[in-house]
């Protein structure tokens, strides 16, 4: 069975500017295919190639939201949006919640902890 994971990692400058996530698909440098795809050694684990890759090396533009909707599928949907009256300024940045300490439990017994 073939299967894949979309592994995440901070966002660059660009990203964070333009969709206003807090985080960001790792994007692998061609030269470093290689050494990705390999089984690795403790000498040499693959984890630095995980930063976020460089904004001065991406181009991002605004689509239609309809692009998550996975019953949409028209081509246009990932074409730049042209008309900025229907951008918002920029989005919101989304704050994850906070976890609770233990001190702060309801005293219900947690799935897995």
């Amino acid at each position: 069975m073939d299967t894949f994971a979309i592994i995440t990692t901070e966002p660059n400058d660009l990203m964070a500017e333009k969709t206003g996530h807090d985080r960001m698909p790792v994007i692998i440098r061609r030269s470093d295919y290689q050494r990705w795809l390999e089984p690795g050694s403790e000498e040499q684990s693959p984890v630095d190639l995980i930063p976020p890759f460089y904004s001065d090396q991406m181009k991002a533009w605004r689509v239609d939201r309809r692009i998550n909707n996975v019953k949409i599928n028209e081509p246009s949907v990932d074409q730049p949006i042209q008309d900025d009256a229907l951008i918002p300024d920029r989005p919101k940045r989304v704050e994850k919640p906070k976890r609770k300490t233990k001190s702060e439990d309801s005293g219900q017994l947690g799935m897995f902890g």
